[in-house]
C-alpha cells in the first residue's frame, strides 16, 4: 500500500515547502482523494491506498497546488491557470508550466478510467 506526502506531491511541481506548505498540500491531498473516490466510486484513502490510486492523487493534488501558487483554481478535475485554459504562457516557472500541468492531468485521467474499469469488474 502506498501514501501520499505533501513531500511527494511537491516534487511533481518543484516547488518549496514555503511556497506550498505542508497544510496547504494536505488539504490538497485530500480533495484529491475524494475527487478520485468521487470518479471510481471506490473507497480512497490517502494515507493508506493502491500505488496506482496514490499516483492520481499526487498529480491532482500537485495540480491544486499549482494553481494555488499561479493564482489559477482548480476543482475536482478542473482547473484554471492564467487565460481559461492551461498553457505554457500561463506559467513558465519549471512544474509549474501548463505542458506539466496538462501531462499531470492527462496521466490522473487515464489513471481513473482504468481503476473504473476495474471496479466495475467487481
Amino acid at each position: 500500500m502506498a501514501s501520499v506526502t505533501s513531500n511527494s506531491v511537491r516534487e511533481r511541481i518543484n516547488v518549496s515547502a514555503v511556497e506550498a506548505p505542508d497544510d496547504v498540500v494536505n488539504r490538497f491531498i485530500t480533495a484529491a482523494g475524494v475527487a478520485v473516490q468521487v470518479e471510481t466510486g471506490e473507497t480512497v484513502d490517502p494515507s493508506n491506498c493502491s500505488g496506482v490510486e496514490a499516483e492520481a492523487i499526487r498529480n491532482l493534488a500537485a495540480i491544486y497546488c499549482a494553481c494555488r501558487i499561479t493564482g489559477g483554481s482548480a476543482q475536482g478535475l478542473s482547473f484554471r491557470v492564467g487565460d481559461l485554459a492551461v498553457n505554457e504562457s500561463s506559467s513558465t516557472q519549471g512544474g509549474l508550466s501548463g505542458g506539466n500541468l496538462q501531462f499531470l492531468l492527462d496521466h490522473a485521467l487515464k489513471i481513473i478510467d482504468n481503476l473504473k474499469g476495474h471496479s466495475s469488474e467487481r
